[in-house]
């Protein structure tokens, strides 16, 4: 199934579809995002945050003070399967030598949620940080296998399925990480969805992104491999890729 403005994608799911290209989406100006799925159910610029019309349209964070805030509630991926996909680019990380792609953790321990980092501290600076942090404070993450190149767009994808208990990371639609996540029964986080910031990485000094942000989507589903792939097709020309 495929969306109107756009055949190719997949839609069977689709709960959240943020594009900066999509002037139903986003006008150009202003700080609302509306979502092309659901009406009421979109996401805020916070911060500052520009818009260009390169690539067809994406916003620009600064990587200091600058995020865009979505509400969890309405998404069911606390303890059902989910799937999260956005086409970013990275141009420079926050003081904390962290890159926070997308996080909704919970800001006290046991900081349940999800996170999308980079961690220059470690010997896997190279590579994606997925991480899942349950309500009952089993952490579960694994580190990426494919190298990802800052500068440049790639499409990140992360896929929750919750009947084999799996968490399961796509990088430009090809397997990246896979890790049981028996345990982590209940996410249980009400916090928000931040792309470009991880506000519980650690009090007063959060893990930021700087770079553009394309669009990013939400199902509420586990997408397989194929339909992952058909989506980065579908978008891929636009990033240049």
């Amino acid at each position: 199934m495929g969306l109107a403005h756009s055949p190719s994608i997949i839609s069977d799911g689709l709960v959240l579809y943020l594009d900066a290209a999509n002037q139903r989406s986003y006008s150009g100006s202003g700080n609302t995002i509306n979502n092309l799925c659901i009406s009421g159910l979109g996401a805020t610029l916070v911060g500052g945050i520009s818009f260009t019309s390169s690539n067809s349209g994406t916003f620009i964070l600064n990587g200091t003070s600058q995020y865009i805030d979505i509400p969890s509630s309405g998404f069911g991926i606390s303890t059902e399967s989910f799937t999260f996909n956005i086409f970013v680019k990275a141009t420079n990380k926050s003081s904390t030598n962290f890159l926070s792609f997308l996080s909704n953790r919970q800001l006290t321990n046991p900081f349940n949620g999800v996170l999308i980092t980079q961690d220059f501290n470690s010997n896997r600076s190279a590579y994606l940080r997925y991480q899942i942090n349950s309500a009952i404070g089993v952490s579960q993450y694994n580190s990426g296998t494919l190298p990802f190149i800052s500068g440049s767009y790639n499409m990140i994808t992360m896929v929750v399925n919750r009947s084999n208990n799996t968490m399961i990371s796509y990088l430009n639609g090809n397997l990246d990480a896979s890790y049981n996540i028996a345990g982590t029964t209940s996410i249980g986080s009400t916090h928000n969805i931040e792309i470009g910031r991880d506000e519980a990485f650690v009090p007063n000094s959060n893990a930021w992104m700087g770079g553009n942000v394309g669009m990013f989507q939400i199902y509420n589903r586990a997408l397989t491999q194929q339909e992952i792939l058909q989506n980065y097709n579908a978008t891929r020309k636009r990033f240049g890729l």
